[in-house]
């Protein structure tokens, strides 16, 4: 109950009506009226009358509006992490996609070993945006969400290491047929081990 809820309350258990309790304040009957509905509350010195005139507490006038306004501040306060988090989600998987697009556009052109080293720091970028977003508001996202980044992530580094493997040249992409199937089996490797551990984790929080 609002505090003009129970000054009308308190009011009419008493049989004072408002201009009675206006004259005992010395405001006007407006003030009383505007307090009743709720759109403006008393100074501090006619909160202390008000109690004092009906024996009641201040904590009990005030506090039901004191709680309603911290959790509508909390509210504001969640509304705008989960938003801003929502937005750095969003970067951290642009950063990861624009790193891709760096990488082969740059080694295209150049083929060297800075295509594939610009390409993963715009990654890593991307990974930290993802990282803050998390801690922002920890929202709860669908299961792909993460995938989605891990394996964008992983993309380079798995072309990387399976031309390696295959004695190829490197590059951001598998060149050859024995790195290509050397890269599809660790991109499933790391997506397999990623999904495992992110429903792991999911399934630990809804236990406590």
């Amino acid at each position: 109950m609002s505090f003009g809820e129970k000054l009308q309350t308190l009011r009419k258990a008493k049989g004072i009506s408002q201009d009675q309790l206006a004259l005992h304040l010395n405001v006007s009957r407006q003030a009383i009226s505007k307090w009743g509905l709720g759109s403006s509350l008393p100074e501090v010195e006619n909160i202390i009358e008000i109690s004092r005139f009906f024996d009641t507490s201040i904590d009990y006038l005030l506090k039901d509006d004191l709680q309603d306004k911290e959790e509508a501040g909390n509210k504001a306060k969640k509304t705008n992490a989960a938003l801003s988090s929502s937005v750095l989600l969003r970067l951290s998987t642009a950063f990861m996609v624009i790193g891709l697009l760096i990488s082969f556009s740059t080694w295209y052109n150049h083929q060297t070993s800075e295509a594939i080293v610009s390409g993963m720091i715009v990654q890593i970028v991307g990974a930290v945006l993802y990282g803050i977003g998390k801690m922002l508001a920890k929202p709860i996202t669908i299961l792909f969400s993460p995938l989605l980044n891990i394996l964008l992530m992983t993309l380079i580094p798995a072309s990387v290491l399976a031309n390696l493997l295959s004695g190829d040249p490197l590059a951001p992409y598998p060149t050859e047929g024995n790195a290509i199937l050397t890269f599809v089996f660790l991109v499933f490797v790391v997506l397999g081990i990623s999904c495992f551990f992110i429903r792991n984790r999911r399934v630990k929080k809804e236990q406590v």
